[in-house]
């Protein structure tokens, strides 16, 4: 599979679907499915995020910290750690 896409000014993303199946005359017919994010990046990006809020969530038995991260660049982010 090929995908072209044009040249433009900002980050866009799609997604690609890739089927195979058999299609049964009667009865069920069975397929698979596989998805791809494809995405179209900027030749000129700056990663750029924040963190909007920072949250301790549970109870005293288990506690977890959660973050709301923001992407403001013009490309896609990945933002990870422990």
């Amino acid at each position: 599979i090929r995908v072209l896409m044009e040249p433009v000014d900002s980050t866009c993303w799609s997604m690609v679907f890739v089927e195979r199946g058999v299609r049964a005359e009667t009865g069920l017919s069975i397929a698979q499915r596989i998805g791809v994010k494809v995405y179209g990046v900027s030749g000129r990006t700056t990663p750029e995020g924040e963190i909007r809020s920072v949250t301790v969530v549970g109870d005293a038995a288990e506690r977890a910290v959660e973050l709301a991260f923001a992407n403001l660049g013009g490309g896609p982010l990945r933002p990870e750690g422990e």
